[in-house]
C-alpha cells in the first residue's frame, strides 16, 4: 500500500501599512514603525501542518487510516479603516475573475464533500489534532493607525480575543437497539474568549481630561469565557432503524460576565460606525485600472484551462448531489443534526461615566442584569425541516449603586410565589448565580422552519415584574441614550421617513406570536421606605402577533394602589379591568418610474378600548401627583401647568371651597395640528416631487365609555362623577403633519 507523508511550515508573516510614506522610505531597508503593522504573527511560525496515511495491514497500524496535525500561531490584526478599505478596493478590481473564483470555490466545496463522505462512511477513519493559538484583533477607537491619531500619540483601543481553538477526535463504539454503531467522537474547545479596552489618559492629548501625567486604564468588557462541545458522528451515516441522529452536538459555556462603562459603550458605538463604513460598501463602482483589462489579462485562457474545467465539473457534481438529496428526502425522515447547548448565567453590569480617577470602577456601578439557566436546542431533519428552542429560567436585574437608599434593589424578577419567598424585591446582586426554584422556564422561544414556507416564531414570557425606581430608571435611560445626539433635526427625520419608505411591507417570510402572561409594573412613591405606597399596573395577558397584519391584545388591564409591604391587606382598585385591542395594516404600492408614478404607502391603525372606570380618592390623587412631580423633577424641567392645576383642584376639594359642578351635558370638539410639521410641508412637497413615496396614515381609537368617580377616602362615598359615552379619536398623517380630531360628550355631576 502506498503511504503518504506531507509536512509543511509557514514562517513569519507581516503586513504593514505603507500609506503616506515617501517613495524613498520603501527602499531604505530599515524596519518600519511597529505601529504600522496591520498583521503579524506572535511566535516562531504561522503554521505547522502534517498529513500522514497508515497501512491497515501493518503491525503499527494506529486504528485510523490517516492523521492530520495542525498548529497555528497567534495572529495579531489591527482593524484600520483606511488600510482595510484600500485592500478591499484593490480586491474589487479583480471582480472580472469572479466566474473563475466561483468555479474554484465550487470545486473546493465538492472536494470537501467527498472528504467528509469518506470520513463518515466507507470505512475510512481520519484522526485530526488541531491547535490554533488565540488570535488578537485590535480596534482603534477612530479607525486610524496610532501614528496618525492624536499627533502620533497613544490611542484608545478595544482588543478582542476570539479564544484558543483545539479540535481532536477519537473513534468509539456505541451499542443501541442490540447493535454496535461506529461513532467518530470529536472534541472542540474554545478557551479564554475575552474583550478588553485600553484607554490612555494623557494630560496634553487625552479626551478624558488632564490628570497631570499619562496613565493607562485597562478594563475587561468580557471576562475569560470557555466553550466546549462534544460531537458524535455516525461513521456509516444514517442506517434504517438507528435511533441516533447522524450528528449529535452537546455544548456547554462557562458563565459569561460582561462589564460596560458609559465610555466603553460610546466607543463600541463608534466602532460599529467604522466597521459599517468598511464593509457597508458604496453605490459607486470602483475606478477602472488601465493595467487590468482584457488586453493584459486574457480571461479566455483561464476559462479554457483544464483546472477551471475541472472546477466547473465539480460545481455540476454539487448540483447533482443536491438533486439526489432532495429526491431522497421524500422517503424516510430522520434527524440529521441534534444540538444542545447550556449556559449557567449571563451577567451584564453597567457603570456610569468612564471610571477615570476612581480607585475602583466598582464604585461607578449602577445596574446589573442576570440571565439564569439558559439552554438552546436545535434539530434538523433529512427533509429540510428544522426546529429550535431557547429557554431561560429567569431574568433578573438589580440596582447596584453603592450607598443607595433604595430599598428595592431587585428591579426585574419573576413575579412568582417561589421567588418572592427566597429572592424578594429587596435581594441584592450576588457574584454567584441565583439557584432558581421555579419548575418551568420564565422565557421560552420556539422557532419552526420548513422549506418554501414562512418561519414561525412563538415566544412566551411568564410573569415578569418590573419595579420602577424613578431616579434609577432615568439614570438607565440616560445611559442608553448617551451615544445619540442630544438634539435631532425634525425636518431631516421627517424627510428620511418619507424617502426611505420600504418598497415591500410584507413580513419577509416571518410569522410570530409573543405571549406575555401576568406582567406587572410597580411604581413606588418612596423607594427609601419598605412600606412605601405603590401604584401597581397589572395585565392578565398581552399578545403580539404578526401574520399578514400586526395585532395586539391586552386583556384585563388593572391599576391598583397598595402599601408594598402589605399588598393583600391594603390593595384597592383604582381602575376596573379593561381590554385594549389594536390592529395595524401597512401596505406599499410600488411606483413606476417610466410612467412617472410614485410609490404609495398606506398605514391603517385601529384601536378599541373597553369601558374605563376610574375610582380615586383624594389621597390617591395626591399620591399619583407626588409620583408625577418626582418624575418631572428628575427630568430637570419646571412643573407643568397641568400638575399645578391638579394640585389646586385637590386643595380646593380638601378645603370644601370647590363650587358645585352643574350636571348639564357639555360638548367639546378639538382639532389640533403639529405646527412644526406643517412648516415643513413645502420641503416635503419638494421631496415628493423628486420621487419620494406618498405616505397615507390613519388611526381611529374607539373608547367604549369613560367614567371618573372621586370618592371620600374614609367612607368610600362618591363626591364628583364625570361620564363620557362612546367616543372616537381620529389621527391622520402623523409623519408629515399631525392632525387630530375628536368629539366627546361629557356629563359631570
Amino acid at each position: 500500500t502506498d503511504l503518504i507523508l506531507v509536512e509543511a511550515k509557514i514562517g513569519s508573516l507581516t503586513l504593514s501599512d505603507q500609506l503616506d510614506l515617501a517613495p524613498t522610505d520603501h527602499y531604505r531597508g530599515e524596519p518600519l514603525d511597529p505601529r504600522r503593522r496591520l498583521l503579524f504573527i506572535k511566535g516562531d511560525e504561522l503554521a505547522d501542518f502534517r498529513y500522514e496515511t497508515f497501512d491497515p495491514q501493518a503491525a503499527s497500524y494506529p486504528g485510523h487510516n490517516a492523521a492530520i496535525r495542525l498548529r497555528v500561531g497567534a495572529a495579531h490584526l489591527a482593524f484600520i479603516e483606511r488600510a482595510i478599505s484600500e485592500l478591499m478596493e484593490f480586491g474589487s478590481r479583480f471582480s472580472a475573475m469572479y466566474g473563475v473564483f466561483e468555479a474554484a470555490r465550487a470545486a473546493t466545496a465538492f472536494g470537501t464533500t467527498q472528504l467528509t463522505a469518506e470520513m463518515m462512511g466507507g470505512g475510512q477513519k481520519y484522526h485530526f489534532d488541531v491547535e490554533m493559538s488565540a488570535p488578537v484583533i485590535t480596534f482603534p477607537r477612530d479607525g486610524y493607525m496610532p501614528y496618525a491619531s492624536h499627533g502620533g500619540g497613544s490611542v484608545d483601543l478595544l482588543v478582542a480575543q476570539p479564544g484558543e481553538l483545539t479540535i481532536s477526535n477519537e473513534f468509539t463504539t456505541v451499542r443501541e437497539v442490540g447493535r454496535d454503531w461506529d461513532v467518530n467522537h470529536v472534541s472542540l474547545a474554545l478557551r479564554r474568549i475575552g474583550i478588553k479596552t485600553l484607554f490612555v489618559i494623557d494630560s496634553e492629548s487625552s479626551e478624558h481630561g488632564a490628570f497631570g501625567q499619562a496613565e493607562e486604564q485597562v478594563l475587561l468588557m468580557l471576562e475569560d469565557v470557555d466553550y466546549h462541545m462534544d460531537m458524535h458522528l455516525l461513521m456509516q451515516g444514517h442506517v434504517e432503524g438507528c435511533p441516533r441522529p447522524v450528528t449529535e452536538l452537546i455544548g456547554a459555556l462557562s458563565p459569561i460576565k460582561m462589564r460596560l462603562t458609559e465610555y466603553q459603550y460610546k466607543m463600541v458605538y463608534d466602532l460599529l460606525g467604522v466597521i459599517g463604513r468598511v464593509f457597508g460598501g458604496t453605490d459607486t463602482a470602483p475606478p477602472e485600472d488601465p493595467l487590468i483589462d482584457d488586453r493584459v489579462l486574457d480571461l479566455s485562457v483561464l476559462r479554457e484551462n483544464p483546472a477551471t474545467q475541472s472546477a466547473q465539473d465539480g460545481r455540476q457534481a454539487l448540483a447533482n448531489l443536491g438533486q439526489i438529496s432532495q429526491a431522497g428526502s421524500v422517503g424516510e425522515q430522520y434527524a440529521t443534526i441534534d444540538l444542545f447547548v447550556t449556559l449557567a448565567t449571563i451577567q451584564l453590569e453597567l457603570f456610569a461615566g468612564s471610571g477615570f480617577g476612581l480607585d475602583s470602577v466598582q464604585r461607578a456601578s449602577f445596574t446589573r442584569m442576570d440571565i439564569n439557566g439558559l439552554s438552546v436546542k436545535y434539530r434538523a431533519k433529512s427533509n429540510g425541516d428544522s426546529k429550535a428552542e431557547l429557554a431561560i429560567m429567569a431574568v433578573r436585574a438589580y440596582d447596584t449603586r453603592p450607598g443607595t437608599e433604595n430599598q428595592f434593589t431587585q428591579i426585574i424578577s419573576p413575579a412568582t410565589p417561589q421567588t418572592d419567598e427566597t429572592h424578594g424585591m429587596h435581594a441584592v446582586a450576588q457574584d454567584a448565580p441565583v439557584e432558581e426554584d421555579s419548575p418551568s422556564p420564565q422565557v421560552i422561544c420556539h422557532v419552526d422552519m420548513r422549506p418554501q414556507q414562512d418561519m414561525v416564531v412563538l415566544v412566551t414570557l411568564d410573569s415578569p415584574r418590573i419595579i420602577l425606581v424613578l431616579d434609577h430608571a432615568f439614570h438607565l435611560w440616560a445611559f442608553a441614550t448617551s451615544v445619540f445626539p442630544q438634539q435631532a433635526d425634525n425636518t431631516a427625520q421627517v424627510q428620511s421617513t418619507v424617502r426611505d419608505a420600504p418598497a415591500d411591507s410584507s413580513t419577509g417570510g416571518l410569522i410570530y406570536k409573543i405571549d406575555v402572561l401576568h406582567p406587572e409594573i410597580i411604581l413606588l412613591a418612596d423607594p427609601r421606605n419598605r412600606s412605601s405606597e405603590a401604584l401597581v399596573l397589572s395585565v392578565k395577558q398581552i399578545i403580539l402577533a404578526q401574520e399578514g397584519m400586526f395585532c395586539m391584545t391586552m386583556d384585563e388591564i388593572g391599576v391598583r394602589l397598595c402599601s408594598i409591604d402589605r399588598r393583600t391587606e391594603t390593595s384597592r382598585s383604582v381602575m376596573d379591568p379593561f381590554t385594549v385591542i389594536m390592529t395595524m395594516d401597512s401596505r406599499v404600492t410600488p411606483g413606476d418610474i417610466r410612467r412617472g408614478t410614485q410609490s404609495h404607502q398606506a398605514t391603517d391603525i385601529s384601536v378599541d378600548v373597553g369601558n374605563l372606570l376610574l375610582r380615586v380618592g383624594l389621597n390617591d390623587i395626591m399620591l399619583m401627583l407626588d409620583i408625577f412631580n418626582t418624575a418631572m423633577a428628575l427630568t430637570s424641567s419646571p412643573e407643568p401647568p397641568v400638575a399645578s392645576a391638579a394640585s389646586q383642584f385637590v386643595a380646593d376639594l380638601r378645603s370644601g371651597s370647590m363650587p358645585p359642578l352643574l350636571s348639564t351635558p357639555t360638548t367639546q370638539t378639538s382639532v389640533a395640528s403639529a405646527p412644526a410639521a406643517l412648516d415643513n410641508a413645502s420641503s416635503l412637497g419638494d421631496s415628493q416631487a423628486m420621487g419620494a413615496s406618498l405616505v397615507k396614515e390613519t388611526m381611529r381609537a374607539t373608547v367604549a365609555g369613560l367614567r371618573l368617580v372621586v370618592i371620600r377616602d374614609m367612607f368610600g362615598l362618591p363626591v364628583y362623577a364625570c361620564t363620557a359615552r362612546e367616543f372616537h379619536v381620529d389621527v391622520t398623517d402623523w409623519t408629515n403633519g399631525l392632525r387630530l380630531q375628536s368629539s366627546i360628550q361629557v356629563h359631570a355631576s
